[in-house]
């Protein structure tokens, strides 16, 4: 493994596997994946905001597709 958070990371009052706080710019990336693997995420997810997510994916803001999006259910 190239990085690791163990599950024994809970004694603060925010603990946080990864952290990043780069301010916006040309160039910067608080994360970026460039490899072609799949990528996992166990755990709700929030995109566009701060607050825990109470869903599998939660966005907030606007959401872009260059491609399809597939839905099932409500």
């Amino acid at each position: 493994m190239g990085f690791i958070a163990e599950s024994s990371l809970t004694g603060g009052t925010n603990n946080y596997g990864f952290y990043g706080n780069i301010a916006s710019g040309s160039g910067r990336w608080n994360f970026f994946a460039n490899g072609t693997a799949d990528n996992a995420f166990n755990g709700n997810v929030r995109v566009g905001g701060i607050t825990a997510p109470t869903s599998s994916l939660s966005i907030t803001g606007g959401l872009d597709a260059t491609s399809t999006i597939l839905t099932t259910g409500q």
